[in-house]
């Protein structure tokens, strides 16, 4: 006698993805991640890559600029202009973070020029590190170290915020494939972006950035100085990155703290000529070039090479791949040693 077994009955509703992260699906480094093959090949693959991350990084360099010249810190004062750039700057690379890992290849210069440069422009860790230590040099010790704390406690739950909201977004407006139209729009998080469209964005944002910082802010030709020196700071820091991982095989973003240590080190070189020389003298020079050569070096190359967006992403990241005591370990050390690469900084520019 044949006995045939029944087949279950095939759901004819759509299963909704969860969108929740799983432990090994998150990049640790938002800015690059050789473990991932097309990452890993992509400096071939993709030629506009890094004009997309100079064009990002003098948009975001030029808004931080704008920022700082418009809510300049009282003597002694709280940096609250910086505090504000690299928190707001956290939270936006918490939610782009979440359209990158989703989309995944469909939005294949999202990542370079909204992270790498806008954001890694737009945030800054040597001026938080040298603006700590020039506080403390100036006898506020107590501000100093209740603005190192103060960013590292708002930073990292900045990304956690940015990354839940963006996601509660997208259940709530979640639909099952296929559905087209509108819906499907929305459950994609964003439309297709692809060299073709971040292109123009870029070019056009560059062409107006410095130009709208300066008017709107009265930064004026100096804020052209800060996007010459983003051009170069942001596509720095991915490639510096990129070397650094191709050395060793774990998970913690040496990458990112080398060249936040790196630009923290520079910085306070400059900070202290700028602060020990005749007026305007940096390094000997004019007093106009030296005000240029500090913007472009600082403002612009540091601030842009340097970055908190990336670095607190990655400490979220490294605490949901159940790496807890490498997020707890990375989130202290990286004050302390960007701390201490803008003290050795100081010291070499006083010598």
């Amino acid at each position: 006698m044949l006995v045939v077994c029944p087949t279950p009955p095939t759901s004819t509703m759509a299963t909704v993805t969860d969108p929740r992260p799983t432990r090994r699906s998150t990049p640790v480094d938002p800015d690059v991640d050789l473990h991932d093959p097309v990452q890993r090949l992509e400096l071939v693959t993709r030629p506009w890559l890094l004009p997309v991350v100079a064009a990002g990084g003098v948009m975001g360099a030029s808004a931080r600029h704008g920022i700082e010249v418009w809510w300049p810190p009282a003597g002694g004062g709280f940096p609250w202009a910086t505090f504000v750039t690299n928190v707001a700057g956290c939270l936006l690379m918490g939610a782009l973070m979440v359209v990158v890992v989703d989309g995944g290849p469909r939005h294949p210069l999202l990542r370079p020029f909204a992270g790498v440069g806008l954001l890694g422009g737009f945030t800054t860790m040597s001026t938080y590190a040298v603006g700590a230590e020039a506080l403390q040099r100036s006898g506020h010790g107590l501000t100093a170290v209740g603005y190192l704390l103060a960013t590292v406690l708002a930073a990292v739950p900045a990304v956690l915020a940015g990354d839940r909201l963006t996601r509660a977004i997208r259940r709530r407006f979640a639909r099952p494939p296929g559905q087209g139209g509108a819906a499907q729009w929305i459950r994609d998080g964003t439309p297709h972006i692809s060299g073709v469209l971040i292109l123009p964005v870029a070019l056009i944002g560059v062409g107006f950035a410095a130009p709208v910082v300066g008017l709107f802010t009265g930064a004026g030709a100096g804020a052209w100085w800060v996007a010459v020196g983003a051009v170069l700071g942001a596509p720095g820091r991915y490639l510096t990155d990129r070397a650094v991982q191709a050395r060793h095989d774990t998970f913690m973003p040496w990458g990112t703290l080398s060249v936040n240590m790196i630009g923290s080190l520079l910085l306070g070189a400059v900070a202290s000529q700028l602060a020990s020389a005749p007026p305007g003298g940096l390094f000997g020079l004019p007093t106009d070039t030296a005000a240029s050569v500090a913007l472009l070096v600082g403002t612009g190359f540091c601030g842009s090479l340097t970055t908190w967006s990336t670095a607190g992403y990655e400490i979220v990241a490294l605490a949901r791949r159940g790496e807890g005591t490498y997020a707890v370990l990375y989130a202290v050390v990286t004050p302390l040693a960007v701390l201490g690469a803008a003290g050795v900084g100081f010291a070499i520019g006083a010598a």
